[in-house]
């Protein structure tokens, strides 16, 4: 039998098929998936107060990059836009390119379209949390597991600190994590059923919460999401004995493949543009350079760590309860609800966690392209995805519980390797937070309950009271990490008050609708000193000073351009542009402008026409003086001064004498002043021929249409000319003189330039790399297929499990 059906199968790794359809059994109504129901709902609620009464709580990502991002996809969209370029950060960047842009990340590009942020960034933490918990809960009903065991799996899962509390910075982290459960449901719903209907509503699901993946994280987070889907649909049909190798191997094939073409399908539209940028960024293949070079091999948790991580009220924590409950259904469901996978992957973690090269890393890194790399940023962030083993194991023991005569044997081994592990830290006067005993001891009693002469009684309630107390383990413990949470804190704060625009703000905005012009936002003394690095601005990110001079992103929020920026992908070239400006390399998140570097020919050339600084600050800073008193103050309000610089290149000019050099030699000569940019312009590829201007003749310029996408400019010149605008080059920029297409020039190292005629020439820029264009039809044509396809699967399904007669 090639695939399961409804009848009795028992094999090793799997349950009997009558307790591993996921039918809503009779009896009880806090025996059936109403009470499940009701509980993840519960849970949820009980959650989103927590994060959201009395203000919204944010960390460091999800204020100064993600929310911003979103904000702006969302923008782009409800103009009827494809968000390609993003002009407010980096003086200009690839949006759709960036792997965490949002863009093919479909809660993001709904509801940030839908709702203003805020609405939409409390809205968006509530739906994955709630995906976190109903997929671990479905999943955990198609593996045989009761209601009961169901809700503490989903508790466990929904409200482990990976997924909780990381919902609160790290929303990349979040939306991988809360997929995760929906693939296996995928895959296990394709498993179980030969009728193409239900396979197809597997496939579907699967392929879904694998798109999104994609579209959240293209990296390391997705790249840990793909192997453990990978693994699941090897262990569910390699491991049935009974079934010929062949026609196991065929089943994991015809369950794996269509998910995974229908995922890469679907996030196609996102992969391309990414895997292109990736690859012209400062982060190419995953690998960092220079000064960077430290965050290739960065972080991991050695054994003694790991106490700590996972004991204590950290952002790895994953409750205490829920924790000796895992322990004890390694013991407990030993072969039965898939839980030797489950074992083996909560194992597999926690090695890959370690910053060693045990035989397990030797084996990936030789056969996973590219896994070295990207894994050794950070291993422990596999704990984003593989949580799930703790939180699934957990609601095996407790459906053990309530279903077997377990022997006495099994039962002091399944509880005493979490007394036993307890008892060995006391000795070893090993600090146990009271949380952590309270919780262990909470499940413990109720263990014991179920032994005592009332048991029938209490019984049916003991699952659900076991969800509660890791409920409360799990949040009761995120009120510690938020009390010490690390890059700045947690913060509650009104998001609407928060990320309103302020008087600065409106004012730079109706000022670069007359004529364009960049800004940054300028103290040095927001700063922190991480890694041997000067860090600006990020970790004080809440601080309403650091707000009011507009950095950390928030450019993109009020559509206003900015040379710096906080993003660990960043345009390879422009970040060779900043090192020469600022003289020195910085944290490789940022890009900042340093008081070295306003004093570089390389700063004007930037189009930077506006620096932003607070409006009170103390008699010693003289930098922040020196400053006011050397360029104009245009703006004043009680939180922020505008300055003007009035050396700042225009955003568009004419030259016409050119040079040809190579990159690092043209950067070095504009940034030694050896050469003036204004009348000679130095490009890469073979220079064009041009024209003097004669005496007393003038270049005119005219901006005819400015957005993200496109630029227009109407050029009057009287000899041939070079047109060099301070835009950043990319690929994916076309350029029509007069309705044809000419090459876009590489100029001054970073810029675009292109030859015009002498006359009046209408000059259009026009972002649309083909990468996108070919994703876009790719993603199109998998939809097209898939929803019609997958609605006729939805009416003509038969029983689960079962081929519809």
């Amino acid at each position: 039998m090639l695939f399961e059906s409804g009848r009795a199968e028992v094999n090793p790794g799997t349950i009997p098929a009558r307790e591993s359809t996921g039918a809503i059994p009779t009896g009880r109504f806090w025996e059936s998936d109403r009470a499940g129901a009701l509980g993840v709902l519960a849970i949820t609620l009980i959650a989103s107060l927590v994060l959201f009464s009395g203000g919204t709580v944010i960390g460091q990502d999800s204020a100064t990059q993600f929310y911003p991002w979103y904000t702006y996809l969302g923008e782009r969209l409800s103009d009827l836009s494809l968000p390609g370029w993003n002009p407010y950060q980096f003086a200009g960047a690839p949006f759709a390119g960036d792997p965490q842009s949002g863009w093919m990340y479909f809660p993001a590009m709904v509801i940030f379209t839908v709702f203003s942020i805020a609405l939409a960034a409390p809205l968006f933490v509530v739906f994955h949390l709630a995906l976190a918990g109903a997929g671990t809960y479905v999943l955990s009903r198609l593996l045989g597991i009761g209601a009961g065991g169901a809700l503490v799996a989903a508790a466990a899962y929904e409200l482990t600190s990976p997924v909780f509390a990381r919902s609160v910075c790290c929303p990349a982290q979040i939306e991988v994590g809360a997929w995760m459960p929906m693939a296996l449901v995928g895959a296990e719903i394709a498993f179980r059923n030969r009728h193409w209907a239900w396979r197809m509503i597997g496939w579907t699901i699967g392929g879904l919460a694998l798109s999104q993946a994609l579209g959240a994280w293209l990296g390391q987070g997705s790249y840990y999401y793909l192997l453990i889907l990978a693994a699941y649909i090897a262990y569910r049909s390699l491991t049935r004995h009974t079934v010929p190798w062949r026609d196991r191997f065929i089943c994991a094939v015809t369950t794996g493949l269509p998910i995974g073409l229908i995922g890469a399908g679907i996030a196609a539209a996102g992969i391309l543009p990414r895997f292109l940028y990736v690859e012209r960024s400062s982060v190419a293949g995953g690998e960092y350079d220079g000064a960077s070079s430290w965050a290739s091999t960065i972080g991991g948790v050695t054994p003694g760590m790991a106490w700590d991580h996972m004991l204590d009220a950290t952002l790895y924590y994953p409750g205490a309860a829920a924790l000796a409950l895992t322990m004890a259904g390694v013991v407990l469901a030993r072969r039965r609800f898939a839980s030797t996978f489950f074992a083996c992957l909560g194992g597999a973690a926690m090695l890959l966690a370690m910053p060693w090269n045990t035989p397990l890393h030797w084996l990936m890194f030789t056969l996973l392209p590219k896994f070295e790399e990207l894994h050794n940023h950070w291993p422990e962030r596999v704990a984003i995805v593989s949580y799930l083993a703790i939180a699934m194991l957990a609601g095996m023991a407790v459906e053990s519980l309530r279903r077997d005569n377990i022997t006495r044997r099994r039962f002091v081994i399944a509880f005493g390797i979490p007394i036993g592990g307890m008892l060995i830290l006391a000795m070893a006067n090993a600090p146990i937070p009271f949380v952590t005993l309270l919780a262990i001891t909470a499940t413990l009693i109720l263990v014991w309950l179920k032994y005592q002469p009332n048991a029938p009684v209490t019984r049916p309630w003991l699952p659900y009271l076991m969800a509660a107390v890791i409920a409360i383990d799990l949040i009761a413990s995120f009120t510690t990490v938020q009390a010490k949470a690390p890059y700045g804190g947690f913060h509650r704060v009104d998001v609407g008050s928060f990320f309103a625009p302020t008087g600065a703000s409106e004012f730079l905005e109706e000022r670069m609708k007359t004529e364009p012009g960049r800004y940054i936002g300028f103290d040095p003394a927001k700063r922190v000193f991480a890694d041997g690095y000067e860090v600006l601005y990020r970790y004080q990110f809440a601080d309403p000073e650091t707000v009011s001079i507009l950095v950390n992103n928030r450019g993109v929020l009020y559509g206003i351009e900015d040379v710096q920026g906080y993003n660990p992908v960043q345009p390879r070239r422009f970040v060779e542009y900043l090192i020469a400006l600022n003289g020195a390399e910085q944290e490789y998140h940022d890009a900042n402008i340093s008081a070295a570097g306003l004093e570089s020919p390389l700063f004007d050339l930037l189009n930077v026409r506006y620096i932003v600084i607070p409006a009170r600050y103390d008699a010693d800073r003289a930098d922040l003086a020196e400053l006011e008193a050397t360029f104009p103050v245009i703006y004043r309000d009680l939180d922020a001064i505008v300055l003007e610089n009035p050396n700042a290149f225009p955003r568009a000019w004419l030259t016409h004498e050119v040079r040809q050099e190579s990159a690092e030699e043209a950067l070095r000569l504009l940034a030694a002043g050896e050469v003036d940019p204004a009348v000679t312009t130095l490009v890469e590829g073979e220079p064009p021929v041009l024209g003097s201007l004669p005496a007393n003749a003038e270049d005119a310029i005219v901006f005819t249409e400015r957005s993200p996408d496109r630029i227009e400019v109407t050029v009057t010149t009287a000899a041939d000319g070079l047109l060099v605008l301070s835009e950043p080059y990319d690929r994916g920029w076309n350029a029509y003189v007069d309705g044809e297409e000419v090459e876009i020039l590489r100029a001054n190292h970073l810029f675009r330039a292109v030859p015009v005629p002498a006359g009046k020439s209408v000059v259009e820029f026009r972002y649309e790399p083909i990468e996108t264009r070919i994703g876009l039809a790719i993603s199109g044509l998998t939809l097209l297929i898939v929803i019609p396809v997958f609605v006729l699967a939805i009416r003509r399904r038969g029983k689960f499990g079962e081929p519809k007669v």
